[in-house]
């Protein structure tokens, strides 16, 4: 019986196999969710399992004051902003990742509550993930209100990168993907929760309406490859 050969596809991160059995090469991911593997001639799914179950919480709620019709609202521009963390385990400096932590005054406020159902502050937070450079995604978490300055202290938090991931065991389990289109560096996060497999993807989709409609943010001045690596990108998501 042939060896099964895995191979990154260069259009998806999953892995694919096309042997008549299956066994996880040493440089296989098990994040990877999806193996396919070729068995009687049919194409059947089977399920990798996760290294870790994780959790998460908003700790901003995102919005966009843009629409689709160039229109203009009146809610503030403010990114999403996630912590996450694996399960059964309370957010520490060694576990917990704080995605996109670009906080606005009310945004902070509203951190400061969330944490604190949990028994937990900013201060316990370890790391933090930047999906792309854009200014409403990048790290800013001054005190400038009254509700964080008492929980904030000028310990810094530490930015994540894959050699963090690889030093972590906490961390091991969340992947970091590719999705360039609304930026060239922006990398979703891929990590499993109880409910299923779960992505943390900055911009790469803006919200359901932009979606639907199937156009894209149109303030970048996005050129027509720009629009179609877009699109690839979500389809890639959404597969």
């Amino acid at each position: 019986m042939k060896t099964p050969v895995f191979r990154k596809s260069p259009r998806t991160p999953r892995l694919r196999s096309h042997a008549g059995w299956l066994r996880l090469p040493p440089f296989a991911n098990t994040a990877d969710l999806l193996v396919y593997v070729h068995l009687s001639h049919a194409l059947c799914r089977i399920d990798v399992e996760f290294p870790m179950l994780y959790q998460w919480i908003l700790l901003q709620n995102g919005s966009l004051p843009l629409k689709p019709d160039q229109q203009f609202t009146s809610e503030p521009h403010v990114c999403s902003a996630t912590l996450v963390w694996p399960v059964d385990t309370a957010p520490a400096e060694t576990n917990s990742l704080v995605v996109d932590p670009c906080f606005s005054t009310s945004g902070l406020t509203f951190a400061v509550r969330q944490l604190s159902a949990l028994g937990a502050s900013l201060e316990d937070i370890g790391f933090f993930f930047e999906t792309h450079g854009h200014g409403d995604h990048v790290l800013n978490i001054r005190p400038r209100s009254s509700a964080a300055s008492s929980h904030w202290s000028t310990r810094q938090w530490r930015r994540w990168t894959v050699s963090a991931q690889q030093d972590l065991d906490a961390t091991r389990g969340i992947q970091p993907i590719s999705c360039p289109g609304h930026a060239d560096d922006l990398q979703a996060l891929r990590f499993a929760t109880r409910e299923g497999e779960t992505w943390i993807v900055g911009d790469a989709i803006l919200d359901l309406q932009w979606l639907r409609l199937w156009q894209y943010y149109w303030p970048n001045m996005y050129g027509r490859d720009d629009v179609l690596q877009t699109w690839r990108t979500v389809a890639e998501i959404l597969a």
